[in-house]
């Protein structure tokens, strides 16, 4: 997983109550409500590489809801059925989300009105629902913090978002996420990307009170990391070729955006 709580918030979790789950024997959970989320910094892999917000007057950087927690006794197969009635679920299935009504986005609507008790989350719950409560400052989003450039086209071409010219297309152009990282690391412009870089993620943090991982105070550390990832982006591109007019505002066009081809596209082979 690349998201997680900062250390001092698992510790403070561990060892504190807190509202959402205080309960007793005679007032068990109602588990209407039982995540609590987190707002992270989202680094793209550097310590250097962080995605700023959407508003434009305020040089900020992105929030990212996850990671989140969620007590034992709300989640299915393990909480008391009994006690918490499932909710209707598309296409009939335990393991798929629930239909409107049922507390997605806050609407209860289809549930009893009366009612003390809610249903048991399941993982598509957990992902998907928008309920709980939210703490400021507590989490980090490590995103694509690889060491080969292999495992970043692997996981695209595999992961949940498959994108099916992961393993082929220049890798700035995979999508977004990894446009901002090659732009970020290679001191390229991006003026004109959908996401956009801090260009002083230390100091925007300390502005808004969020603390930096230990590790990525270091400047030798975050330096390293920035030579290593030039090293593997300029050999990437001499295998895969380089496309600064993808900026992700549009789907990416080989034939319109593909501004340094392949050193020698016919003989690229991907090695997993």
């Amino acid at each position: 997983a690349d998201e997680t709580f900062t250390r001092d918030f698992l510790i403070a979790a561990q060892t504190c109550e807190i509202d959402i789950w205080t309960n007793t024997l005679e007032q068990p959970q109602t588990c209407r409500g039982p995540v609590l989320r987190a707002t992270g910094i989202f680094f793209e892999g550097s310590p250097q590489c962080v995605h700023r917000g959407r508003l434009k007057e305020v040089p900020s950087f992105r929030r990212w809801a996850q990671p989140a927690m969620i007590i034992g006794e709300c989640i299915s197969g393990i909480g008391d059925s009994k006690l918490h009635p499932p909710p209707e679920r598309e296409a009939g299935h335990s393991y798929t989300p629930r239909i409107k009504g049922y507390g997605f986005n806050y609407d209860w609507s289809k549930w009893p009105q009366n009612a003390t008790m809610y249903p048991l989350f399941n993982g598509a719950d957990f992902r998907r629902m928008a309920n709980g409560v939210m703490q400021w400052r507590t989490g980090y989003h490590f995103h694509n913090f690889f060491d080969t450039l292999d495992k970043v086209r692997w996981k695209h071409f595999t992961y949940g978002h498959k994108h099916g010219g992961a393993l082929e297309q220049p890798l700035n152009a995979i999508n977004r996420d990894v446009n901002l990282l090659v732009r970020c690391i290679m001191d390229r412009p991006d003026d004109d990307n959908y996401e956009k870089r801090l260009r002083n993620p230390m100091k925007e943090m300390k502005n808004d009170n969020f603390t930096m991982p230990i590790a990525f105070r270091s400047k030798e550390y975050a330096q390293a990391r920035k030579k290593e990832l030039q090293i593997l982006i300029s050999k990437d591109e001499m295998l895969y070729g380089r496309a600064d007019y993808y900026t992700g505002n549009n789907l990416y066009n080989a034939k319109t955006m593909i501004t340094h081809p392949a050193a020698n596209a016919t003989s690229v082979l991907f090695v997993t």
